[in-house]
């Protein structure tokens, strides 16, 4: 197991990260003789989450998919390393009463 210290210094080392869902929504524009009519709906990306207990959708544009999608990983280690630290400094606490 990683200690307190170590972890604390994977977190640091962490790039940026965003929290959320990137979703791919689907929709049909309406418009006659769309493609979307002929069972092929627009497609659009969007960071969803929640902010006061509301959700919230940003566009993300195709360009921004993949870079937004590895900010969501960090933000996914970030939520695994508070773990194991949590563990680690709980492991430490115990460790310096006995």
């Amino acid at each position: 197991m990683a200690t307190s210290k170590q972890l604390l210094s994977r977190i640091r080392a962490l790039g940026p990260m965003v929290h959320g869902s990137l979703v791919e929504a689907a929709r049909t524009c309406g418009k006659k003789g769309c493609r979307c009519t002929r069972g092929e709906p627009h497609t659009a990306f969007y960071l969803s989450r929640r902010v006061e207990g509301k959700t919230h959708l940003e566009h993300v544009s195709r360009n921004h998919v993949k870079l937004v999608g590895r900010w969501r990983k960090e933000h996914d280690r970030l939520l695994e390393l508070v773990e194991e630290l949590t563990t680690a400094l709980l492991q430490e606490l115990r460790e310096s009463k006995e």
